[in-house]
């Protein structure tokens, strides 16, 4: 004799038509109970018998007992149950109609990266591509159309810039890190960016072989901190200290310690506690995951919120609207951080406690919000298809 088991699962209670054959007889258990017993001497062949399995959610255990009387051993089983056509995407290649393809924007350089964010505040997603000089892309209603006075320059190649407002000012800003001295931008709101890196503190100072960045409020304190991915040298953290400047304190947080080799950062809140931790993506060495030490936070309440839904995540913009009706904070989900990382699909804020309003407004145009209430406890929440539709 010959036993056959197999496991099936199964994501809800659903029938299962089957059809079995053996040489000879057969014998099937299904969850325990025997549900077919034949004494045969025959040769196998299809739809010798048909049964319907009563398929329970989770794990389902199928056995059959085969006893072979003479000649070749052999067992038929096939799942009779009609399947849905499967659901497939289909694209189709518009790049000429909105004014890139091979004759459109940025077809004459090569570039290496690209970083999605909505420069100019008009609720659609623009990008920065790393070739030239920095090329900025403005998502028009007629289609892209290249930003000739952005202001940004910088040398691309092997760099990953990243959007973030280091100001509160509701204005995503820029960070390219560079192979000495990096740059930061200023932006106005409509797309034009100032450089300020001489203004900025301590981010004016050479960083070193600088390749990637994320940016996030490591102290809870209210403003974005930075932190600077590098090769043949430590990674870099600079504290926003709130005034437009920023103080190196990668001795005080110990990041000087190792040489990783990164290439790629992302700063996500791994085990719940309400600080951000930070992820290396590294060359030639394993990833690393260093986590935030909450005795460094500041008295301030840790708040995620997590984007989900199909409005379009990736380009989203995140708001959080106070009491009085004033921003508190902008956190953009720009995709690509830090030469290929990928930033979490989530906001982190950190705030004082009491009633927020908190929005989001999806790369397609659509806008949700709802209320929140702050209290001392790290908060969690999500914003996504369930959450009500402003108008």
């Amino acid at each position: 004799m010959a036993y056959v088991y197999r496991e099936i699962e199964s994501n809800a209670a659903r029938d299962l038509p089957i059809s079995l054959g053996s040489d000879d007889t057969l014998t099937v258990w299904f969850n325990g109970q025997k549900v077919l017993a034949q004494n045969v001497a025959r040769a196998c062949a299809p739809d010798q018998a048909q049964l319907v399995l009563k398929l329970k959610p989770g794990q389902n255990r199928l056995l059959m007992k085969i006893c072979q009387v003479e000649g070749e051993w052999s067992f038929y089983f096939a799942s009779k149950l009609t399947l849905p056509p499967a659901v497939t995407w289909q694209f189709k290649d518009v790049s000429a109609k909105a004014g890139l393809g091979p004759e459109g924007i940025g077809s004459t350089v090569k570039g290496d990266t690209l970083t999605v964010c909505d420069v100019n505040g008009d609720g659609r997603p623009d990008f920065l591509y790393g070739a030239g000089s920095g090329l900025l892309v403005l998502n028009t209603l007629a289609g892209f159309v290249e930003s000739k006075d952005s202001g940004i320059s910088y040398r691309p190649g092997k760099v990953g810039p990243v959007f973030g407002d280091f100001d509160n000012d509701g204005h995503p800003d820029l960070f390219v890190p560079q192979n000495g001295m990096c740059k930061l931008f200023h932006n106005d709101g409509k797309g034009h960016f100032t450089d300020v890196t001489a203004q900025a503190g301590d981010l004016a100072k050479p960083v070193g072989m600088a390749t990637s960045a994320a940016w996030g409020d490591f102290y809870n304190s209210g403003h974005l901190d930075l932190v600077v991915g590098c090769l043949r040298g430590p990674n870099r953290f600079f504290k926003n200290k709130g005034d437009g400047t920023f103080q190196d304190a990668t001795e005080e947080i110990g990041l000087n310690q190792r040489i990783f080799n990164t290439q790629a950062v992302c700063l996500v809140d791994i085990n719940g506690d309400g600080m951000l931790d930070m992820v290396f993506n590294n060359e030639g060495q394993d990833s690393v995951v260093l986590l935030g030490n909450p005795a460094v936070a500041a008295k301030r309440t840790p708040v995620t919120l997590q984007v989900a839904g199909s409005g379009g995540v990736i380009g989203s913009r995140v708001r959080v609207v106070g009491k009085d009706g004033k921003p508190v904070g902008t956190r953009d989900i720009s995709g690509g951080d830090g030469r290929g990382g990928q930033q979490p699909l989530s906001a982190h804020f950190a705030l004082m406690p009491g009633t927020y309003r908190v929005e989001v407004r999806y790369s397609s145009g659509i806008v949700r919000a709802k209320d929140i209430t702050v209290a001392d406890s790290p908060l969690r929440s999500i914003l996504d298809d369930q959450t009500p539709k402003m108008e």
